[in-house]
């Protein structure tokens, strides 16, 4: 029993040594946020990129995101038709969805006010219904210019619906950056292509920002060399939680965290899938999640279809490899680097 429990001891003490030779090589904040990001290294050159911060909750993927008869997300879709696409007021280039995050001289140092934001997203809506009753044509509605964001268009330019008989009938197709490759059976609206959101946690990762096609602000989280793809850990530090997931969409340049609805779901521990936008946005986190991406690891003993179970799989072997080894010993390695 003695000779058992010094064996225990040894390889406990040796997976804790192997964690521990990851050092901090770099750091720096993140311009939005203030969330400082780091860079890890061990003595092989593995590379880990671990920051905190709360994660919003991103939709695309799920079949019921977006619904032309409910454009706020209050009856049957989950979420508000203004996430899905922009829509300029080309009198003063402000983007009616997302008025402070416009690139216009309009907008005020402090940003517009919530009455100002009401007022806008109220414009938003009324240009795109009627532009929806015209059966979305080429021209726009007078005085603005619409892009789809997170709906899936059609060769034709029109947004793609699932017809009568589909599980998801009316409703918009949502996409996804990440896809699964396939080749046949993609499915109406190519929605078998799409990872599936039911089933696969994702992070959104933030995009570069750019201004008139210049590079303006890197991501750092993208220059340490994370990408679409990569496999990665969240953990919630307030409940224990630990998820797999995997890199699988861009989002804006100016929100570090956002997650799927199932990795939201996962990480506070809800069961039910939200069935409007407001249950949608309960599922927002606090600023008490561990990311922890493997950069360079989405070719990583890659499978398609994605499917959890894989992915599970992939991270476990990846974190392997470099010596932490099991759950606990990716929680515990977490912990000891959670300090920000």
């Amino acid at each position: 029993m003695r000779y058992s429990l010094t064996i225990i001891f040894i390889l406990f003490f040796y997976c804790q040594t192997v964690a521990q030779s990851f050092i901090i090589m770099d750091s720096t904040i993140f311009k939005y946020g203030k969330q400082k990001i780091k860079l890890l290294k061990n003595d092989t050159n593995d590379s880990l990129i671990i920051f905190k911060t709360n994660l919003a909750v991103n939709t695309d993927g799920v079949p019921y995101s977006y619904h032309p008869t409910d454009l706020r997300g209050q009856r049957i879709a989950i979420n508000s038709i203004t996430n899905g696409v922009a829509i300029y007021r080309l009198s003063d280039s402000i983007n009616l969805c997302v008025p402070n995050k416009s690139k216009s001289s309009k907008v005020p140092k402090g940003g517009f006010s919530k009455n100002q934001r009401n007022e806008f997203a109220a414009e938003a809506y009324k240009v795109f219904e009627e532009w929806r009753d015209a059966g979305y044509p080429k021209q726009y509605p007078i005085g603005y210019m619409i892009s789809w964001r997170s709906v899936l268009i059609e060769k034709n330019g029109k947004p793609c619906i699932f017809s009568t008989g589909s599980k998801y009938a009316g409703y918009f197709a949502s996409a996804t950056s990440l896809k699964n490759g396939l080749t046949t059976n993609k499915g109406e609206c190519d929605c078998n292509n799409q990872v599936d959101p039911y089933e696969v946690a994702a992070l959104v990762l933030a995009a570069n920002e750019k201004k008139d096609n210049r590079m303006i602000y890197k991501n750092p989280v993208r220059l340490y060399g994370a990408s679409i793809g990569d496999l990665l850990v969240a953990y919630n530090l307030s409940n224990d939680s630990l998820v797999y997931a995997i890199v699988g969409d861009d989002g804006p340049a100016n929100n570090l965290g956002e997650g799927s609805v199932i990795l939201n779901m996962r990480l506070k521990g809800v069961t039910k899938f939200p069935k409007t936008k407001s249950g949608t946005y309960n599922l927002a986190t606090d600023k008490n999640i561990i990311i922890c991406i493997i950069p360079k690891s989405k070719n990583f003993e890659i499978i398609k279809p994605y499917k959890q179970t894989d992915i599970d799989n992939r991270v476990t072997n990846c974190f392997k490899q470099k010596g932490i080894l099991g759950r606990q010993s990716i929680i515990d390695f977490l912990k000891v680097n959670s300090s920000f």
